[in-house]
């Protein structure tokens, strides 16, 4: 994806991801995270997310963007503070 503008590139990973129409929320999650892992080298893997979500995050979550998995399979980049989805 080096070829994509650099403010732009999470969110063409997820369009293109959306635009496979993965089944359920399991399996976007875990296509979403090999994405992650070929675009940023390697994830921060898959956590519970707000409202029923799930999220891959990044390995270093100071970036403040992942990938959020909506129940119904849906992506869409979610920016914001990630540490408060760290397992305790």
């Amino acid at each position: 994806m080096e070829h994509v503008p650099k403010g732009s590139r999470l969110n063409t990973l997820v369009d293109r991801l959306n635009q496979l129409h993965i089944g359920n929320q399991q399996q976007a999650a875990e296509a979403a995270e090999a994405a992650g892992e070929a675009a940023w080298g390697q994830t921060g893997g898959i956590v519970n997310g707000p409202n029923g979500a799930k999220l891959v995050l990044p390995a270093n979550l100071k970036f403040g963007e992942a990938i959020m998995v909506a129940p119904d399979g849906t992506l869409s980049v979610f920016r914001g503070d990630l540490y408060q989805f760290l397992p305790k």
